[in-house]
């Protein structure tokens, strides 16, 4: 890819800048309840970056008792960075199985009366491009992948990457999306690709800019 290309690139990203603003500025969901237990109703909430921690029984169908946002990791709807999350409440089943998925373990339960699924929520954000020019944070959301484009480095990334290929080759969301909060940075001299969790960057020399992920 020519230098004039990738200059082209962040030009048509400024358009995205004054979305990304207003939703930003979007109000946050209150916070998932521990378990299920109190859920009745398809239920709207937002794990913290990190997930949380607490027993969890079952796979992608989970016990009311088990803890939520742990549930969420396990499934994939969640990464690192958290995010907002759909708790849909449900019936009893005969068996819970256990299982390991993205780096988390559940246990196998039996009968239960009461269970919940989990899917992803996308805050009223701007769908992730590449870095707004000019912008030093930008606050985005991701869609369940694969995510098409390129990123270059492994953290720092050019400033014209992927902003998904990246997050998801740095580990704040998974492949389920999610929103991810990127940070400007100076450019460097030169930018190492790599493949970390299923995603593929490349080599890249000086470049003007940087971006990183808000990890907190």
């Amino acid at each position: 890819m020519t230098i004039t290309s990738r200059k082209a690139g962040l030009a048509a990203a400024a358009a995205v800048g004054l979305m990304a603003m207003a939703g930003a500025a979007s109000a946050q969901n209150a916070p998932c309840p521990t378990n299920a237990m109190g859920i009745n109703s398809p239920t709207t909430c937002s794990c913290a970056s990190g997930g949380g921690t607490g027993a969890v029984w079952g796979t992608n169908v989970y016990t009311a008792d088990s803890n939520v946002c742990v549930a969420a990791a396990h499934a994939g709807v969640i990464g690192a960075n958290g995010g907002q999350i759909l708790v849909t409440p449900g019936g009893g089943y005969q068996s819970y199985p256990g299982s390991t998925q993205n780096g988390i373990t559940t246990s196998t339960w039996g009968s239960y009366d009461r269970s919940f699924t989990v899917t992803l929520v996308s805050m009223e954000m701007p769908a992730c491009g590449t870095m707004p020019a000019g912008a030093e944070i930008h606050a985005c959301s991701c869609p369940a992948g694969p995510y098409t484009g390129s990123a270059w480095g492994s953290g720092p990334y050019t400033n014209d990457s992927n902003i998904c290929v990246a997050a998801l080759h740095s580990g704040v969301i998974s492949s389920a999306g999610g929103i991810v909060t990127v940070l400007a940075s100076p450019g460097l001299q030169s930018y190492r690709g790599s493949e970390w969790n299923g995603s593929t960057t490349m080599d890249y020399g000086p470049w003007s800019g940087s971006i990183s992920f808000d990890r907190n």
